[in-house]
């Protein structure tokens, strides 16, 4: 994708119009490269196949106990998958590789919709394609992926209905945020993030709001979302009410607004991280600003930076759990991994390397935000017309990206979880990659490195992606030969979280137990008995 990015951007006739030529190829490609073929679970997906085992075998359409996300749509979309390949986690991952395809080309039309050209539409769609987390999720049945793509869905018919005004595009907007919304609650980011934008158009006098507009932005949001609620009470009450976990007290103001500025500096230096590839054209857009700013602007972005990092814990990449560490993407979901971290049994490690990654990211953190900021002066500029190229729809469209990136980055449910994930960022990619992309000066020179280090960066994904599913496979089969070869039942077999969370787990979900999913017992991950275990060294 990024060789056609480069490819478009120079005039190739061909690949004028190649951005579904373009996913399609990827994804055969990466297929090729890394088979999802397998028949186990991976990071939390055994909770959502469990749900759609149930509604196959049983006809109960609810929620996994486990589950925070709603989960109802993706739960559909899975067990279409299931009714058409065969049962197995091969059909789930397939049925994730297909959404994953959709983001991918949303994403791209998004671009487009901002007024790109092909070329850049497709670096657009490159930086999500190059992400190892977002590749790593679209080999699992987990919901990140899959509800990316109805919310970049969403993004795009926001975008054309704020460039043209057309009431059919609030609708299917509306429509793609509510089947977003029933895979995580959090669906509503867009809307709201929409209705934030055209509301601060309206005070600053740049725009008036019709009738039909008000309705077929209302009428398929207020539709759905009674459709969801009315799927059943125990659909609702599972996942709706799931925001934190029942032992966690609530938390004080102080406590909230610690973990509020934490969260956006973790969360602004991964942004960062995942937009590096686009690190020499920002900064070569900043060194053509003038000269007698530069300084009083390094300055500036080295004391910005300098808070970030402190208020994000003065650590290195990769700070945040679950699917990016050291040098692989993937949780290392053994026992002696994630609760005793025993990491003797790495192989290799970047070590203080990860500072200067740390430094790349921090650095194009703040060349996007030294880029963004004119952005953000017209957008809250009354009256602005906009640059010579630029249409007040196109200023009202970043206004709208703007919002978009602050809600997904910073929504509550992350903040009072206690808990933050790097994959929890993955929908911010879209909007931020836009919004970098199309205000930055492109020459052949920057497009060249800007596709060279999406390609850098995906040959890393990819190669941790294949090394994800190759532990994986042998983990399965070292479980095969202790269940089948000797006979020894699940219950005194610790194989990990997945495994024990497929066989061990109900034994902690008696009813009246509160803490469910956080209760894992002594030895943790649910296991009963760990008189064999599978993993990755000797056991602690």
């Amino acid at each position: 994708m990024c060789v056609f990015a480069y490819l478009s951007e120079s005039r190739v006739p061909a690949l004028r119009s190649s951005l579904l030529l373009a996913v399609a190829a990827a994804l055969i490609v990466l297929v090729g490269l890394v088979s999802p073929v397998g028949d186990f679970p991976l990071n939390d997906d055994f909770v959502y196949a469990a749900s759609v085992e149930a509604l196959l075998e049983r006809g109960e359409l609810a929620p996994h106990p486990f589950s925070q996300a709603l989960a109802l749509v993706h739960t559909l979309w899975g067990s279409l998958f299931v009714l058409i390949l065969g049962t197995g986690h091969t059909a789930l991952r397939i049925a994730t590789l297909v959404l994953a395809g959709v983001a991918l080309w949303a994403t791209g039309r998004c671009a487009e919709a901002r007024g790109m050209s092909s070329g850049k539409a497709l670096l657009c769609a490159g930086l999500l394609f190059c992400n190892p987390v977002f590749l790593n999720l679209s080999y699992t049945f987990m919901t990140d992926v899959a509800f990316l793509a109805p919310l970049c869905l969403a993004g795009l018919f926001y975008l054309r209905a704020l460039a043209d005004r057309r009431p059919r595009d609030l609708v299917w907007a509306g429509l793609m945020a509510v089947l977003a919304t029933g895979i995580r609650q959090f669906g509503l980011a867009l809307p709201l993030a929409f209705a934030g934008a055209v509301a601060l158009e309206i005070v600053l006098g740049r725009r008036r709001v019709s009738r039909a507009e008000v309705f077929a932005f209302v009428g398929p949001l207020a539709t759905g979302l009674v459709l969801l609620w009315s799927l059943g009470p125990e659909a609702s009450n599972a996942a709706w009410s799931k925001w934190s976990p029942p032992v966690v007290p609530p938390p004080s103001l102080a406590t909230v607004a610690g973990l509020c500025a934490t969260h956006a500096a973790q969360a602004l230096l991964y942004a960062g991280l995942f937009l590096s590839p686009l690190l020499w054209p920002l900064a070569a857009r900043q060194w053509r600003a003038r000269k007698d700013l530069r300084l009083a602007g390094v300055l500036g972005l080295l004391a910005v930076g300098l808070v970030v990092w402190i208020v994000a814990g003065a650590r290195a990449l990769p700070s945040l759990p679950n699917v990016l560490y050291d040098l692989g993407a993937g949780p290392l979901t053994f026992r002696d991994f994630l609760i005793h971290q025993n990491w003797s049994a790495n192989p290799v490690s970047m070590g203080s390397a990860w500072w200067l990654v740390t430094a790349l990211a921090m650095a194009t953190l703040l060349l996007l935000m030294a880029a963004l900021f004119p952005v953000v002066v017209r957008a809250l500029a009354r009256g602005v017309q906009g640059d010579a190229n630029e249409s007040r729809g196109e200023i009202a469209q970043d206004l709208f990206l703007l919002a978009w990136t602050g809600i997904v980055l910073l929504t509550p449910y992350y903040l009072l979880s206690y808990n933050m994930f790097d994959r929890y960022l993955l929908p911010a990619i879209p909007p931020l990659a836009i919004l970098a992309v199309a205000h930055t000066r492109w020459t052949h020179r920057t497009s060249a490195i800007a596709s060279a280090s999406c390609l850098a960066v995906l040959v890393f994904s990819v190669a941790c992606l294949q090394n994800y599913m190759a532990w994986n496979h042998a983990r399965w089969q070292g479980i095969e030969y202790l269940r089948a070869d000797l006979a020894h039942p699940p219950a005194v077999i610790d194989g990990g979280y997945e495994f024990n969370g497929v066989h061990t787990s109900a034994a902690f979900r008696r009813p009246g137990r509160r803490r469910g999913f956080y209760d894992q017992g002594p030895l943790g991950f649910w296991v009963l008995d760990d008189r064999y275990a599978v993993t990755m060294g000797p056991r602690r």
